[in-house]
């Protein structure tokens, strides 16, 4: 049965395997080589722009003038004009006035009161792509890092008011003692004012937030955005060092996700794809804020493997980024992340250097999340949404509708299936749609084979549990005694003088061995304990052809041993209960009718101590043999022959042999010819002719008559 099963289930899987055929290949052909418009399509949704708010408390003090430095200063430039290394002019010391304060703007001036307290905020952008369905999102820690550049940020959101304000103070000053203003004496002035705000104003309790702006459906089905809190779960050392960050955003379980890759397996010149959210484009006031919120996808080859003087490997890349892109996901070319973007090279004035941008390599992002406890896993949202761009990209819209209707009931914020959804159908109403149909003559074929196996396997498995039962029946009913004895049909010998009645068991003696195989024959009526020898019969009669070796049978109790016995073995293994005679031998097994093989004279055949009449079977018809020589007289005793040892400790030899296998019970048995084997114990085909009697000589002096039973004594 269970075979019956299995190969049900291959039939089934092969029909389902045809039924998919084209569209299997289909889709292996487009998984293969996915195309950049592919790859993008399926990554936006996870990626998303990461916005983190810096708070502080900016202190800063009132410029009050050092008295004593100013009038110095004054002094210093009336001695200069004196000696003629001035001008003259009131515009000429005015200039140097202004250009010697801007040189050391904190020795003319100090910070006094009143301080004012300011609340400045800063936002930094980056970009953040999540690596599972439940929220955890991977981006840059210099996004999130309180460094020097954040607080350049804050300054630089507070002061230039204050700076403003004092650069006209003092402008008013020059005018006020009539010096004439010109771009050289402002710009010493504003450089001035710079310079002692930015080194006198203190920045205290800064607090860093972070939202991600949650790619969701917008209006007319495009992208919109939704911010929501994330919390930093770890972040390591900012660039050089490994520049990661971790951020968690709860109350979701099946956002859309990214598959991580493998950095090691890129070469140099392997094409990369970096996307992102840009500075040049979020926050262009060019662009509207729905357009803003859409990603950037970028390509460029990998240019080198570098590693930092901390020790952390990075990857170069071509791609072009800019501000912004820091945390992004450097896919490859099938859409796994192999890095995160983390930095730029600058030149002399701090400007990015296009074609030179550096990748934190995956590896380091699959240790943290392995040291959080955090497994990286794409949703059903990732693997339906997937599926569907595939055959939108095939062209098999009416397919892709369903699925990306699928991917709206799991996640109905997701930013693109409803958009697809509509293109989908516009492509269906001019006709574009190319969706294979269903193949169902190979599912009809394939069903119908399935039925037909179904079929033939359970009609072998009534017909052998059929042939099961009828063989345990007789089995059963041939291992009793009384079937043993059971009167057959009649066995008649080929030729010579009739067996001997059969006679009742020895009384007295010792119980009867355990049985063996072949039963013996009984002792002739009337001579218990006669050795007498049986008349031989004068000549072999040729017997009817029959098929050699005969056909297996099925097998009865304690049928004979797949192999030829020695002589001195076959000792009695079964003896009648008193009243009761052998019905051995059975009817010989009837054979298919065959030509008549060539006869040819054979030797006689051996008698075995112990054997039963009929033992061994029949041999190949032979040519008359020479008769035997003849008995001796009724009254002159036999000799009995020598006896074997027994081969059990106190019984009778055969105890120790083994009950025949299966696997010898229903193989052909194929003698040789000097050992006969065992003549089958089941009916042959109906119309077959007995088999013919053997050849039995006459025992010579002190052998024991065939089928007297011996009894040995005890050995030692």
């Amino acid at each position: 049965m269970t075979k019956f099963w299995r190969l049900a289930a291959v039939t089934a899987v092969m029909g389902l395997a045809l039924a998919g055929a084209p569209a299997a290949a289909s889709g292996a052909a487009a998984s293969s080589s996915p195309s950049p418009a592919l790859v993008a399509a399926e990554i936006s949704p996870a990626v998303d722009l990461v916005v983190t708010r810096f708070t502080a408390t900016v202190l800063v003090p009132t410029p009050t003038p050092v008295n004593s430095a100013l009038n110095a200063l004054v002094a210093k430039l009336i001695q200069e004009e004196r000696r003629g290394l001035l001008g003259n002019s009131l515009q000429a010391l005015g200039e140097q006035y202004a250009a010697d304060q801007a040189a050391d703007p904190n020795k003319y001036w100090a910070p006094g009161a009143p301080v004012r307290s300011v609340r400045a905020q800063v936002n930094a952008t980056c970009t953040g792509w999540f690596v599972t369905p439940t929220g955890y999102m991977i981006s840059a820690a210099h996004c999130v890092a309180k460094d020097s550049s954040i607080t350049a940020d804050l300054l630089a959101g507070v002061l230039p008011s204050f700076i403003a304000q004092g650069k006209r103070a003092v402008v008013t000053a020059f005018q006020n003692v009539g010096v004439p203003m010109n771009q050289e004496i402002i710009g010493d002035i504003n450089t001035m004012e710079t310079k002692w705000y930015a080194s006198n104003t203190q920045i205290t309790d800064v607090q860093a937030s972070s939202a991600v702006a949650l790619a969701v459906k917008g209006r007319n089905g495009q992208r919109g955005s939704q911010m929501l809190p994330a919390t930093v779960v770890a972040a390591g050392s900012v660039y050089p060092g490994r520049d990661y960050a971790l951020f968690k955003v709860s109350g979701y379980d099946n956002l859309p996700s990214l598959r991580l890759g493998n950095a090691a397996s890129l070469q140099v010149g392997d094409n990369l794809y970096v996307d992102g959210f840009p500075g040049t484009v979020t926050g262009n006031d060019a662009f509207t804020t729905q357009s803003q919120a859409a990603p950037t996808f970028t390509s460029g080859l990998l240019s080198a493997s570098r590693t930092s003087v901390a020790h952390v490997p990075y990857l170069q890349t071509q791609a072009p980024a800019f501000h912004g892109n820091s945390g992004g996901p450097v896919l490859d070319t099938q859409g796994n992340v192999i890095g995160t973007l983390i930095a730029g090279s600058t030149d002399q004035t701090g400007a990015l250097v296009s074609g030179y941008m550096f990748v934190l390599p995956v590896g380091i992002i699959r240790s943290v999340l392995a040291d959080h406890g955090i497994r990286p896993a794409t949703g059903p949202v990732t693997t339906e949404y997937d599926a569907a761009l595939a055959d939108y990209y095939q062209a098999y819209y009416k397919r892709a509708v369903p699925e990306f209707r699928a991917v709206l009931a799991a996640f109905p914020q997701h930013p693109y299936a409803a958009q697809y959804i509509r293109l989908s159908q516009q492509q269906i109403a001019e006709g574009h749609d190319r969706t294979p149909s269903f193949p169902w003559l190979l599912l009809v074929i394939a069903v119908a084979v399935l039925a037909a196996v179904a079929v033939g396997t359970a009609a072998f498995v009534i017909v052998r549990r059929r042939r099961s039962r009828v063989r345990s029946r007789a089995d059963a009913t041939a291992g009793t005694p009384a079937a043993m004895a059971a009167p057959g049909p009649a066995w008649t010998p080929p030729a010579g003088p009739a067996s001997p009645p059969h006679a009742p068991p020895l009384s007295g003696g010792p119980p009867p061995a355990a049985a063996s195989w072949p039963p013996p024959p009984a002792q002739p009526a009337g001579r218990p304990d006669s050795a007498a020898v049986q008349p031989a019969p004068a000549a072999v009669q040729p017997a009817p052809a029959a098929s050699w070796p005969p056909p297996p049978t099925q097998p009865g109790p304690n049928p004979p041993h797949a192999h030829p016995q020695p002589a001195g073995y076959g000792m009695a293994s079964h003896q009648p209960s008193d009243g009761q005679a052998h019905g051995w031998p059975p009817p010989a097994p009837p054979a298919a009718p065959v030509s008549p093989a060539p006869t040819s004279p054979a030797p006689p055949a051996q008698a075995v101590p112990g054997s039963a009449p009929g033992w061994p079977p029949p041999a190949p018809p032979v040519s008359p043999a020479p008769p035997p020589p003849a008995s001796p007289p009724p009254d002159q005793p036999a000799p009995t022959a020598p006896t074997a040892p027994s081969m059990h400790p106190g019984g009778a030899s055969g105890w120790d042999r083994p009950t025949p296998s299966r696997a010898q019970l229903t193989q052909p048995l194929d003698y040789p010819p000097s050992f006969p084997g065992p003549a089958s114990s089941a009916p042959g085909p109906a119309g077959s002719a007995p088999a013919a009697a053997p050849v039995i000589p006459a025992p010579e002096s002190g052998e024991p008559e065939p089928g007297a039973a011996v009894i040995q004594p005890p050995q030692p």
